[in-house]
């Protein structure tokens, strides 16, 4: 962990792709690495489910309350124009920014 933090300190615009973490250990990573940083961290998920659970597991596992901003996928399919959209995934991500918009300094889970 120690390594990781290093790795992300040593530039202003830092970026690390960790991959193959399983369980609960991407939210405890992240819960460490922002109370570390003291700054906004991005975690891109390549599935909304895996985003999901990654949201669910930095809130209960967090002690401190660090707060996290899920920007949900947009659920739209490019490909079906026939189909109505719900708009709840556009009222959470329009939510999403606004709070971004205003300073939001926790943890962003995307998809």
């Amino acid at each position: 962990m120690a390594e990781l933090t290093d790795q992300l300190t040593r530039k202003d615009e830092a970026s690390v792709v960790v991959r193959n973490a399983s369980g609960s250990l991407p939210a405890f990573a992240l819960l460490h690495l922002h109370g570390r940083l003291e700054r906004p961290i991005l975690a891109l998920l390549p599935e909304a489910d895996r985003a999901a659970y990654l949201v669910s597991d930095l809130e209960q596992a967090d002690p401190v309350d660090t707060p996290v901003l899920h920007f949900p996928a947009s659920g739209i399919k490019p490909y079906d124009a026939e189909r109505m959209q719900d708009p709840s995934a556009d009222i959470a991500r329009t939510d999403a920014l606004q709070q971004l918009a205003a300073g939001f300094t926790g943890i962003v889970v995307a998809s």
